[in-house]
């Protein structure tokens, strides 16, 4: 929960870079956020929550009675966009985990199914005439995790598959084709089972067993992670991240992906224009690198569009990529 809290707080706007870890988190950049953010304390503040989930301009909270409430931007035809948390009803429960696309929200169910609401291209609908929340089709088994980006959703089942749906222009979906995926499709080629997922803006990633990762789809910055760049190395399959090993979670942004590993040091790869690849520099990396300046063991972390955050060992919060120069958190 502590990562949604920080992920609320570092909005994304336009701004300068921040290309080393800074050591406090970001505060509110917006007006908007800062609304967002005021009720999420207030919410905490009132109940426990096991689990908190951010969109691009809407949080959706997993309340310990199992009920699911959000507030933000109008994914559920509401009247006032910006109202307090309202309960989300219709999801049913009991609801084990919750999820949060950009214009989506996710409850992942005690047995496994999905429902979701908002934004159609990240969920494939039923067809039986249900208006949202309604339970995503097709999945073929129980979910555990589920992760949602830009127009597309990866899903990851018990048995260590992942499926996918969505856009699929540059081989996203990893079913070995560029089909729109209107319900969930198999990745394929994976070779083993995976045990992570993260979702970047056009391209995907699984963390698999034995701590390797795999991406596929757009390769155009080098998110993939294999050694090459361009978007005629865009990949429909899943391909090894170059390098890696021991790896325990995985985020994506847009076009860049981050890795924690067993011994708390983080790495990074792909698009670094604002610095969100955490190494001191803004140039793009085909393959893994570390984070500079982190100066001790990571226990988490939390990837947002442009930005990467990493809770310490020690407590402490600290981020990289884009931010704004007067409120950083820095200084």
């Amino acid at each position: 929960m502590f990562l949604a809290l920080v992920e609320c707080m570092v909005w994304e706007p336009k701004g300068i870079s921040m290309n080393r870890p800074c050591t406090r988190p970001n505060v509110l950049m917006v007006a908007v956020s800062l609304f967002v953010c005021l009720i999420l304390y207030a919410a905490v503040a009132q109940a426990v929550l096991p689990q908190v989930a951010v969109g691009d301009s809407h949080t959706v909270v997993l309340m310990a009675d199992g009920t699911v409430k959000a507030w933000g931007i109008d994914i559920l035809g509401w009247s006032n966009s910006f109202s307090p948390p309202m309960k989300v009803s219709g999801v049913g429960g009991p609801v084990s985990a919750i999820a949060a696309g950009p214009t989506a929200g996710f409850a992942i169910m005690a047995d496994g199914t999905v429902v979701a609401w908002g934004d159609h291209r990240l969920w494939p609908p039923n067809d039986d005439g249900s208006t949202p929340p309604m339970k995503v089709s097709g999945l073929g088994g129980p979910v555990t995790a589920l992760d949602s980006k830009v127009h597309n959703t990866v899903a990851l089942l018990a048995d260590g598959t992942v499926k996918t749906w969505g856009e699929n222009d540059v081989g996203q979906l990893g079913d070995g084709t560029t089909n729109y995926g209107h319900t969930p499709v198999t990745v394929v080629g994976l070779g083993g089972p995976a045990v992570g997922i993260a979702q970047g803006s056009t391209h995907t990633v699984a963390l698999m067993a034995d701590g390797t990762v795999k991406a596929w789809g757009n390769n155009e910055y080098g998110q993939l992670g294999d050694g090459t760049t361009g978007t005629t190395n865009r990949s429909f399959t899943p391909v090894t991240v170059s390098g890696l090993s021991g790896v325990t979670a995985i985020g994506a942004g847009f076009d860049f992906t981050v890795a924690l590993l067993s011994d708390g040091t983080v790495k990074a790869w792909g698009n670094n224009a604002v610095g969100q690849l955490g190494d001191g520099t803004t140039t793009d990396r085909p393959t893994p690198v570390t984070v500079v300046g982190l100066d001790g063991p990571v226990m988490a972390i939390s990837v947002g569009n442009w930005h990467t955050v990493a809770l310490m060992a020690d407590g402490t919060v600290k981020t990289w990529g884009l931010i704004l120069p007067t409120k950083s958190g820095h200084g």
